[in-house]
């Protein structure tokens, strides 16, 4: 009789390790960074999710995020594109892309949900400066699942 092996996931993703078999291995812990100029509800909803999926993150201003970003090395990092009075969202993109760790980090545009998306030209200049998705800002918490 053959003897199958086992891969135990923990529902709980703050679990710091998985079971195969019996053999216990360490589950990675996958880092975020989000760089936005205010704290808003937007942010508070990125952060539970970050939260429930298990990721360690930070939540920086523009004037710290490439340091972090150099001393953390985070997965995915996530910008706040929608007040670009406040700071220029293409130029940190293209800052963080620059690095060494930049070019295996996944970079995400927030953006407001009716206009930027579908102009184009806003479309084609977040792409050019490295970003690899966007998001849409969502204005209702109770999209958001408890």
């Amino acid at each position: 009789m053959e003897e199958t092996q086992s891969l135990q996931f923990d529902n709980d993703p703050t679990a710091k390790e998985l079971q195969i078999g019996s053999m216990k291995i360490a589950k990675p812990q996958f880092k975020a960074l989000l760089i936005f100029t205010k704290e808003d509800a937007q942010l508070q909803i990125l952060e539970k999710c970050l939260g429930k999926l298990g990721f360690e993150y930070d939540v920086k201003s523009y004037d710290a995020a490439l340091d972090t970003f150099l001393k953390k090395q985070p997965h995915l990092v996530i910008i706040d594109c929608r007040h670009t009075f406040a700071f220029d969202a293409e130029t940190i993109c293209s800052s963080l892309r620059n690095t060494h760790a930049g070019s295996s980090t996944t970079i995400v545009a927030l953006v407001h949900r009716r206009n930027q998306i579908s102009q184009a030209s806003n479309t084609t200049d977040l792409l050019n400066a490295g970003f690899n998705r966007f998001i849409h800002e969502t204005t209702k918490l109770d999209e958001i699942e408890d």
